[in-house]
């Protein structure tokens, strides 16, 4: 088997692995979201109870980011009520509504009162928006939350406070605008028709200009024989130039297979050594159970549920360790077939124009290796 062949062989092996890799990434990504999110969850109940409104609506609301569910919704609109910001707990108990409408979840009923019990007392926003401005690509935010096209037409609750209000598109200019509003005030922003940015001329659109009008690289010939033949010489002299500088690239450049190789191999040293912490976590949970009622018999109602307690953290810690360590060690041995790999000498690319002329013309020949 020849080196190439080798090579395009290591090269599938490594795809393979990688994407093998990639169906357990997304599996323990969730596990580890779940886990931070059921933490910062308690955290926030602690200062809730302390009266650390601040901390805990930001804890809630990490919270519900990492892993969405109903029950963290429903406190975090709790948190912002207790924190004095009713704008806020009325969209966070209506959104908790509707979601356990849908779900046909018995806590409509709590989200619905509790949204109905805060309606007038916080302040709103309303735009302003004409219809030339309301192009396919806007996108209007309020302190960086990005409003839904609902809003744009109805009013939007807020906390009293200042606020930024931002409307952006690609390729066009960002309109920013600060107000300020009280507890019961009613704020109107008309948002404007966003101006285009005007694109600037780039290198290789210019080059591509001169390829096409060869009078930009190459000066008109004189009437004489003499001039005709200096002038050949000065068109021809830049005429390479101008195509030296358009068909080169840049030299040196790391080769995008032995990044991908260093970076699975990062990764992976990453997820092998989560993999063994878990599973230490599961050898230190599975200890603790054994010694807490060794017989198994004449158990406490206390040291069963410490047990039951210990053994589902136990499982929870094995499941992540063995998707730690089989990603792990996946990614290793892709990144180190990339690397490996990436060491063959390819066959480089190389393209250059020569100018020739004849009698009474002048042409340039495209040459090269591919």
């Amino acid at each position: 088997m020849s080196c190439r062949s080798c090579a395009t062989l290591l090269k599938r092996t490594a795809l393979a692995l990688l994407a093998t890799s990639v169906a357990w990434s997304p599996k323990l990504a969730l596990a580890e979201g779940q886990t931070d999110a059921a933490e910062l969850f308690n955290a926030a109940e602690v200062h809730m109870r302390s009266g650390d409104y601040a901390t805990a609506c930001q804890e809630y609301a990490q919270s519900y980011r990492l892993d969405a569910q109903l029950g963290a919704l429903l406190h975090l609109a709790d948190c912002e009520e207790k924190r004095g910001h009713a704008g806020s707990a009325w969209r966070h108990f209506s959104a908790a509504r509707a979601w356990a409408e849908e779900r046909g979840d018995p806590r409509a009923a709590y989200a619905s009162s509790r949204a109905a019990a805060l309606v007038g007392r916080f302040a709103t926003l309303s735009l302003d928006i004409p219809e030339r401005a309301r192009i396919a690509t806007l996108t209007i935010t309020c302190d960086g939350e990005a409003l839904p096209e609902s809003a744009w037409s109805a009013p939007w609750s807020l906390d009293s406070g200042p606020h930024q209000i931002e409307a952006s598109a690609p390729d066009h200019q960002t309109f920013r605008i600060s107000i300020s509003v009280g507890s019961l005030g009613r704020a109107v922003v008309q948002i404007p028709e966003l101006a285009a940015l005007v694109a600037q001329p780039s290198s290789t659109s210019l080059g591509a200009a001169a390829l096409r009008n060869p009078e930009l690289v190459a000066p008109r010939a004189p009437s004489s024989a003499h001039g005709n033949g200096a002038s050949s010489r000065q068109g021809s002299e830049r005429l390479s130039r101008a195509a030296s500088v358009a068909t080169s690239a840049p030299a040196g450049a790391t080769p995008t297979l032995r990044l991908v190789g260093y970076s699975a191999l990062g990764v992976g040293a990453l997820l092998l050594a989560g993999g063994a912490a878990f599973e230490v976590t599961k050898g230190v949970a599975l200890s603790e159970r054994d010694q807490i009622c060794p017989t198994s018999r004449d158990c406490t109602l206390d040291e069963k549920s410490r047990i039951d307690g210990l053994t589902a953290d136990a499982r929870a810690a094995n499941r992540l360790g063995t998707a730690g360590l089989i990603s792990g060690a996946t990614l290793i041995g892709a990144g180190a077939v990339l690397v490996l790999s990436s060491a063959h000498r390819e066959r480089s690319t190389a393209l250059m124009v020569v100018p020739s002329a004849g009698q009474g013309c002048a042409f340039a020949e495209l040459v090269g290796a591919f």
